[in-house]
């Protein structure tokens, strides 16, 4: 794979300002309502925990005032127990999820910033720095064949992940492109204990970062160069 080859998608999709403006929106988009989604099914199910409850609450007063075999309210109970213990669990996920989503509003300047930067390091980088850029922000590249039997790069799926400081890829890259050379050690990248400490460059980009719960549903990829 030639490495200029993806540059040039990049550069393409940001020189298209109107698609480049509307791939972000949709992102945007699509996170507000993936958000109202879980949210709307955490109040579902909260109804039913409750309804579980009040029903537990009801079989209870049937027992102390004997309305029922013992055998069957227990089997009943049972059942409701089971089943508020489910509930729970599926509450519980919800919540680490809710917690654990991007719910920030990404700003299309910023990632405009960073891509810019990007493509600037890329083409005064040595080969190895290329494959080092490239392994930090793109996730996954589709190849094609002609009916020549040339081959050419298809589609490109860029990973900004923004999920927690310190640890992410796109938290390393940003180092990587804004940091002075002599200065960068990928190895010990890290967020300084003060803000006043924390270099300007970085700061630009510090309110994309929020620390969060760990997710239990694998991490989204932002595909923006899918259709370019």
């Amino acid at each position: 794979m030639k490495y200029y080859a993806v540059i040039n998608r990049i550069i393409n999709f940001l020189n298209d300002s109107a698609y480049f403006s509307q791939t972000i929106d949709n992102i945007n988009i699509d996170t507000v309502q993936s958000n109202m989604k879980l949210k709307e099914w955490l109040e579902k199910i909260e109804t039913e925990l409750k309804e579980a409850h009040d029903m537990q609450e009801k079989y209870m007063e049937a027992f102390e005032q004997n309305l029922f075999p013992v055998s069957i309210l227990q089997e009943r109970l049972q059942k409701v127990s089971k089943s508020k213990n489910e509930l729970e669990q599926k509450k519980n996920e919800l919540s680490i999820q809710l917690s654990s989503s991007d719910t920030k509003i990404i700003p299309p300047d910023l990632v405009r910033h960073l891509l810019e930067k990007y493509i600037q390091a890329f083409q005064q980088s040595s080969r190895e720095k290329k494959k080092q850029l490239l392994q930090l922000l793109i996730n996954k590249i589709s190849i094609k064949q002609s009916d020549r039997h040339s081959r050419f790069v298809d589609k490109i799926e860029l990973d900004f992940d923004f999920s927690v400081v310190n640890l992410s890829k796109t938290f390393t890259l940003i180092h990587v492109l804004f940091h002075e050379a002599e200065h960068i050690d990928q190895g010990s990248v890290s967020l300084p204990d003060s803000k006043d400490k924390i270099p300007p460059y970085l700061q630009i980009f510090l309110p994309l970062f929020v620390v969060r719960f760990p997710s239990i549903y694998p991490k989204t990829t932002i595909h923006l160069l899918q259709q370019y």
